[in-house]
């Protein structure tokens, strides 16, 4: 009798391989989450093409606020990340685990809940980093605000 071979099982949560692939769906994002995660994706293609991404920003936002506030919280993001940020490619419905931990910052700003977002990013960024980071969020989506009442 020969021994058979284990039929291979997908993946649990708990697997290693799990850990290593992206989280989520950008589908499944709040619209305003989706449009910031499109948005960084955006400025990196800019930035590798040494294009200024502020004009394609506006149009985005709807807002010449909103977009330097946003390339602002862009910059932010890179200083403060404790590594390079992972992004999917522009047409990629799936997010990368960073992207996906921005989409739920965004939402935490957005609602006002400032310890729903340290929650969220305190086991990557130090509390200085987590401050700044919701600074710069705030700022944002309060231009963004103020650009739907224009």
């Amino acid at each position: 009798m020969t021994p058979q071979t284990p039929t291979p099982q997908p993946a649990t949560p708990q697997s290693l391989a799990s850990l290593f692939t992206p989280i989520r769906d950008l589908r499944d994002l709040p619209l305003l989450s989706m449009h910031v995660i499109m948005a960084m994706r955006l400025c990196v293609i800019c930035a590798t093409a040494d294009r200024d991404p502020g004009a394609a920003l506006e149009q985005r936002f709807a807002s010449a606020l909103a977009a330097r506030r946003f390339q602002v919280l862009v910059v932010a993001i890179d200083q403060a990340w404790p590594e390079p940020f992972m992004i999917s490619r522009p047409c990629c419905a799936l997010l990368t685990p960073d992207e996906a931990m921005i989409g739920e910052m965004t939402v935490t700003a957005a609602c006002a809940d400032r310890a729903a977002f340290d929650t969220v990013a305190r086991d990557m960024l130090s509390s200085e980093a987590r401050d700044q980071l919701y600074i710069r969020f705030s700022a944002f989506l309060r231009a963004m605000r103020a650009g739907e009442n224009d």
